[in-house]
């Protein structure tokens, strides 16, 4: 098991995360950070507000208990 995986599910557990599959969000988390690969396809100017905004869903989708 990957450590990253590690972290989310001892958070999963903790309850700070939600009962989800660690992998996926591991795969989310890991997505959002390829993306800076992308940077110069969206745009100097825009990539800071794109990331910013993705980061601000991602953790509002993680933490909120439904």
């Amino acid at each position: 098991m990957e450590r990253g995986t590690l972290v989310i599910n001892a958070l999963i557990e903790r309850g700070v995360l939600p009962k989800d599959d660690s992998q996926v969000i591991t795969g989310v988390i890991q997505a959002l950070m390829m993306l800076r690969l992308h940077k110069d396809e969206i745009g100097e100017e825009l990539f800071p507000k794109v990331i910013d905004k993705l980061i601000d869903y991602v953790s509002e989708g993680l933490t909120n208990k439904k």
